[in-house]
């Protein structure tokens, strides 16, 4: 990061610091797009994604007085998206007795079904809409994993003490659901292997 990008940010976050709103409002409309795009990977819907958004930008603003600047702004606001989405995601788990397993009744695999890594060609706004709502349609469970792995680059080992699952759940988790991202996009993307 440049001298004067930095010195811009730190301008931006003793600004919201001080409750300025001006400079609060600066830093929700750089980062408020990324940040729900990152939440609505998470959460799978708009409403819930609208929710983490907005709980975790009030979790922003309250810590900022804890940003140190050591880490790029970005990283240190999505950290707090994440840990909120994964707390809810937790917390419905609960209520709902929603299991972060690698059970999902939606989407089954047999022993015969092929797991490939791919890459993507076609038109690239296409493809990453078609690609962000099959994630959506995930079970919970193949979702957080998913994005974790993939996104957030986590390890399995990582990624099991992070929701309190074993390694082979994670490992599994991120499988089945490659595999059934494979299978909703199948004629709708053509995959290149």
């Amino acid at each position: 990061m440049d001298y004067q990008v930095k010195n811009k940010i730190e301008d931006i976050v003793k600004g919201c610091i001080n409750n300025d709103r001006k400079s609060q409002k600066i830093l929700f409309d750089t980062y408020a797009g990324r940040l729900m795009s990152l939440s609505y990977r998470y959460m799978g819907n708009e409403d819930d994604a609208n929710e983490v958004l907005q709980e975790g930008f009030i979790k922003i603003f309250n810590k900022l007085s804890t940003y140190n600047f050591t880490v790029d702004i970005w990283f240190w606001m999505k950290r707090i998206i994440v840990n909120l989405a994964i707390d809810k995601l937790r917390e419905r788990k609960r209520k709902r007795k929603i299991t972060l397993s690698d059970q999902d009744s939606m989407f089954k695999t047999t022993d015969h079904d092929e797991i490939y890594d791919f890459e993507l060609q076609g038109d690239q706004q296409r493809v990453t809409k078609l690609m962000l709502e099959a994630v959506a349609k995930l079970s919970p469970a193949y979702r957080i994993v998913f994005n974790m792995y993939v996104i957030e680059e986590y390890s399995h080992a990582e990624i099991a003490n992070e929701l309190g699952i074993s390694e082979g759940t994670s490992k599994s988790n991120y499988f089945k659901a490659k595999a059934n991202l494979r299978k909703s996009l199948k004629n709708k993307i053509e995959f290149v292997y």
